[in-house]
């Protein structure tokens, strides 16, 4: 049986003992196969977690635990809740290879994240911070939206009827000057991330609301120039090449994302082969690989880019309709990135 197949299976008994079981091993070969694929183009793994004999194996089956855990009270709720934001969930009219497609993107993604948690982990001082503010974000005085590009965007409440949807993200510098002023004014860090949006807010030209990656990786960059607000100090403090390089990928990064939208994007628009809704998410697509390009050896095929962010084109569709405009997008982003980066540095 083929492992769509085994997927479709599954989906339509959940109960069935035998289909779980196939189902959980092949998440596991899955993720073993795409953590090796990760390895061999120079990504870190947090292995030295595990302590087994086999580690790459030890990781797979946590990350898959944690994938397959019961959500909010229901078995595989994070698998289940996606096809439902997928669209319709009568599987058995459903394409298993569309619906082998949307597993991959979310497993692959998922395995990305979860990495990243567990290296935060093996850096105490950094997965701490990063903490620190989820929480305090998750609290009632944040607001938070999941756009369907999978972007979470956070606001203060008290700004929420007062959102300044049209006007443009604040560049990372300012940002990063924002985070640096209302750092040395807080005594903790939920009084630091309230005077972030308070600041934010008084900058009347830019929005008062904030990708929460963004803001997460401002404050991580700020924090590791100081001694923390507990007099805690970081393992090993960065040289200052280290948050001038962090700035100048960031800033050829968003200005390249800029680039993108108004020429290449725009003319896809234009010509009637994108709507506004695929440019946002072919935007997003461009942002991760530029991320993966510029923190790791290799990318992923960009294809897996595109499923990421729209999971419901099958290949077919995507060979015919999309894939000349992903290797032209990816291409001259590369491009444009490479050379905003030389100018910055």
């Amino acid at each position: 049986m083929s492992d769509s197949q085994l997927l479709y299976e599954f989906l339509n008994h959940p109960v069935s003992r035998r289909r779980q079981d196939a189902f959980v091993r092949m998440c596991v070969r899955l993720t073993i196969g795409y953590l090796r694929y990760l390895k061999a183009r120079g990504w870190i793994l947090p292995l030295s977690q595990q302590v087994g004999g086999n580690p790459v194996h030890d990781l797979a089956i946590h990350i898959v635990g944690s994938f397959l855990a019961t959500e909010h009270g229901e078995p595989y709720g994070k698998l289940f809740n996606y096809y439902r934001r997928l669209g319709p969930t009568d599987f058995h009219k459903a394409d298993p290879t569309d619906l082998w497609n949307a597993l991959k993107s979310l497993l692959f993604r998922f395995i990305r994240q979860e990495r990243s948690n567990l290296l935060d982990e093996e850096d105490p001082q950094k997965a701490l911070l990063k903490r620190a503010f989820k929480d305090a974000l998750l609290t009632d005085e944040y607001q938070r939206r999941l756009e369907q590009s999978g972007t979470v965007f956070v606001n203060a409440s008290k700004y929420d009827q007062t959102r300044r949807e049209e006007c443009p993200a604040i560049s990372f510098d300012n940002l990063l000057r924002i985070v640096e002023d209302t750092y040395h004014q807080s005594n903790s860090r939920r009084q630091w991330c309230r005077a972030i949006f308070e600041a934010l807010n008084q900058e009347d030209s830019v929005r008062n609301f904030l990708e929460r990656h963004t803001l997460l990786y401002a404050v991580v960059i700020v924090n590791m120039k100081h001694v923390d607000a507990e007099g805690l100090v970081p393992a090993s403090l960065p040289g200052p090449e280290h948050g001038l390089l962090s700035s100048a990928i960031v800033r050829a990064r968003t200005e390249t994302l800029s680039w993108v939208r108004e020429t290449v994007l725009a003319r896809y628009v234009t010509k009637g082969k994108l709507t506004d809704d695929q440019v946002v998410r072919l935007a997003k697509a461009c942002e991760n690989y530029l991320i993966d390009l510029a923190h790791s050896v290799d990318t992923e095929s960009i294809p897996s880019y595109f499923r990421e962010v729209i999971p419901e084109i099958d290949r077919k569709r995507y060979d015919k309709h999309f894939k000349n405009i992903l290797d032209t997008l990816m291409a001259k982003a590369r491009a444009v990135f490479a050379d905003r980066l030389k100018g910055f540095l």
